[in-house]
């Protein structure tokens, strides 16, 4: 008696079959499928100081443009910077969650039902946006970037090109599961962070 096979002879059957297979997945199986692929990678501290308490996993294409930039001398220095800005959210450093008018760390852009988040690495200028969205509580997917200068008004066709290019990356990785959702700040940070929207 062998192992039982699954034959499947039209396409739609076999989208059905792969659909049904990932429903079954968990977040966390369906990172370690992207990981081990080459489409995601999992952010290391800059530092071996710095402690591991939250995860940020970076898209093959934003590695490799973080990568390219930090071999160039011209753009090493700013591009180590954002490291740094990212080392904060790996570290569990303090988070500060904002909306379009403030400082924060990280805000939740429009509208909120796209799920796309961006983190600010605002100092020095230029400044810089990175764009993801959360897989699940303390662990965000880092998928593009951006010079804040180059993506005009929020709302702009550059603004949403971005957002547009997060959820392709996303969907890349991930298929057809959602981001992370949930109603308050600590639904996606869970410890060392203010929401600066109820202040």
């Amino acid at each position: 008696m062998g192992i039982p096979c699954i034959c499947v002879t039209n396409l739609s059957a076999l989208i059905t079959l792969t659909h049904r297979l990932l429903t079954y997945m968990s977040i966390r199986d369906e990172i370690n499928i992207a990981v081990n692929a080459g489409w995601l990678v999992n952010m290391q501290p800059t530092l071996p100081s710095i402690p591991h308490r939250r995860i940020i996993l970076v898209s093959s294409s934003l590695q490799y443009e973080l990568e390219t930039e930090l071999q160039d001398q011209a753009t090493a220095h700013r591009a180590g910077l954002l490291l740094n800005t990212l080392d904060t959210f790996i570290g569990g450093g303090l988070i500060t969650v904002g909306g379009r008018n403030d400082d924060a760390y990280i805000k939740l852009l429009e509208p909120e039902d796209r799920q796309v988040w961006e983190i600010r690495s605002v100092d020095p200028k230029p400044s810089i946006r990175v764009f993801g969205r959360f897989a699940e509580p303390n662990v965000f997917v880092a998928t593009n970037k951006g010079f804040r200068r180059d993506l005009g008004a929020f709302g702009s066709a550059a603004f949403q090109r971005a957002m547009t290019d997060c959820t392709r990356e996303w969907v890349k990785c991930f298929h057809t599961r959602p981001a992370h959702t949930g109603k308050r700040v600590n639904d996606f940070i869970t410890e060392n962070v203010v929401d600066l929207r109820d202040l």
